[in-house]
Protein backbone atom coordinates (compact mmCIF):
# COMPACT_ATOMS: atom_id res chain seq x y z
CA UNK A 1 0.00 0.00 0.00
CA UNK A 2 2.52 2.74 0.99
CA UNK A 3 5.05 1.74 -1.79
CA UNK A 4 2.34 2.05 -4.38
CA UNK A 5 1.46 5.54 -3.03
CA UNK A 6 5.59 6.49 -2.92
CA UNK A 7 5.19 4.84 -6.66
CA UNK A 8 2.58 7.28 -7.60
CA UNK A 9 4.32 10.37 -5.93
CA UNK A 10 7.43 9.78 -7.99
CA UNK A 11 5.49 9.28 -11.24
CA UNK A 12 3.51 12.93 -10.34
CA UNK A 13 6.99 14.12 -9.96
CA UNK A 14 8.10 12.52 -12.84
CA UNK A 15 5.34 14.42 -14.85
CA UNK A 16 3.10 11.36 -16.01
CA UNK A 17 -0.74 12.25 -15.98
CA UNK A 18 -3.56 10.95 -13.61
CA UNK A 19 -4.33 8.09 -16.79
CA UNK A 20 -0.80 6.63 -17.00
CA UNK A 21 -0.53 6.16 -13.30
CA UNK A 22 -4.09 4.69 -13.03
CA UNK A 23 -2.95 2.58 -15.44
CA UNK A 24 0.49 1.30 -14.30
CA UNK A 25 -0.27 1.25 -10.18
CA UNK A 26 -3.67 -0.08 -10.65
CA UNK A 27 -5.18 2.81 -8.36
CA UNK A 28 -7.93 4.75 -8.50
CA UNK A 29 -7.76 8.20 -9.41
CA UNK A 30 -9.12 9.05 -6.53
CA UNK A 31 -5.82 8.14 -4.69
CA UNK A 32 -3.64 9.40 -7.28
CA UNK A 33 -5.48 13.13 -6.14
CA UNK A 34 -4.96 12.06 -2.40
CA UNK A 35 -1.41 11.48 -2.87
CA UNK A 36 -0.72 14.37 -5.24
CA UNK A 37 -2.34 16.83 -2.36
CA UNK A 38 -0.34 15.16 0.20
CA UNK A 39 2.67 15.85 -2.12
CA UNK A 40 1.81 19.74 -2.37
CA UNK A 41 1.61 19.44 1.75
CA UNK A 42 4.96 17.72 2.23
CA UNK A 43 6.78 18.50 -0.98
CA UNK A 44 10.09 19.41 0.54
CA UNK A 45 10.82 16.65 3.05
CA UNK A 46 9.42 14.35 0.21
CA UNK A 47 11.51 15.85 -2.96
CA UNK A 48 15.12 15.09 -1.20
CA UNK A 49 13.66 10.62 -0.84
CA UNK A 50 12.57 11.03 -4.27
CA UNK A 51 16.14 12.45 -5.73
CA UNK A 52 18.13 10.12 -3.40
CA UNK A 53 15.51 6.87 -4.44
CA UNK A 54 15.67 8.37 -8.57
CA UNK A 55 19.54 8.73 -8.20
CA UNK A 56 20.15 5.56 -7.05
CA UNK A 57 17.83 4.27 -10.02
CA UNK A 58 20.38 6.10 -12.10
CA UNK A 59 23.02 4.31 -10.29
CA UNK A 60 21.73 0.69 -10.94
CA UNK A 61 21.07 1.41 -14.60
CA UNK A 62 24.66 2.51 -15.44
CA UNK A 63 25.70 -0.40 -13.56
CA UNK A 64 24.16 -2.46 -15.71
CA UNK A 65 24.86 -0.95 -18.87
CA UNK A 66 28.48 -0.68 -17.96
CA UNK A 67 30.33 -3.26 -20.20
CA UNK A 68 31.82 -6.27 -18.47
CA UNK A 69 34.97 -7.32 -18.64
CA UNK A 70 33.91 -10.07 -21.21
CA UNK A 71 31.44 -7.82 -23.17
CA UNK A 72 27.89 -7.53 -23.06
CA UNK A 73 25.43 -10.44 -24.40
CA UNK A 74 25.21 -10.61 -28.04
CA UNK A 75 29.02 -8.81 -28.18
CA UNK A 76 31.29 -11.18 -29.86
CA UNK A 77 34.29 -9.97 -27.49
CA UNK A 78 34.66 -12.98 -25.23
CA UNK A 79 37.54 -15.71 -25.80
CA UNK A 80 34.55 -18.03 -26.08
CA UNK A 81 32.69 -16.83 -28.79
CA UNK A 82 35.68 -15.56 -30.85
CA UNK A 83 37.00 -19.40 -30.67
CA UNK A 84 33.19 -20.17 -31.91
CA UNK A 85 33.29 -17.82 -34.74
CA UNK A 86 36.78 -18.54 -35.79
CA UNK A 87 35.87 -22.57 -35.96
CA UNK A 88 32.39 -21.69 -38.17
CA UNK A 89 34.58 -19.19 -40.26
CA UNK A 90 36.73 -22.55 -40.67
CA UNK A 91 33.95 -25.06 -41.27
CA UNK A 92 32.31 -22.91 -44.16
CA UNK A 93 36.35 -22.23 -45.95
CA UNK A 94 36.44 -26.36 -45.77
CA UNK A 95 32.77 -26.59 -47.24
CA UNK A 96 33.99 -24.12 -50.43
CA UNK A 97 36.62 -25.92 -50.47
CA UNK A 98 35.38 -29.44 -50.93
CA UNK A 99 32.83 -27.81 -53.07
CA UNK A 100 35.40 -26.45 -55.47
CA UNK A 101 37.28 -29.20 -55.40
CA UNK A 102 34.03 -31.63 -56.85
CA UNK A 103 33.18 -29.30 -59.89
Amino acid sequence: MLAKRFQIALMLLAGYDYQAIKNYTKVSEQTIARVANKLIEIQTPFKKTAREIIEIKHQKLEKIRRPKKYGLPGDFTTPATEKAVEEVAWKIRQHKKKQSISK
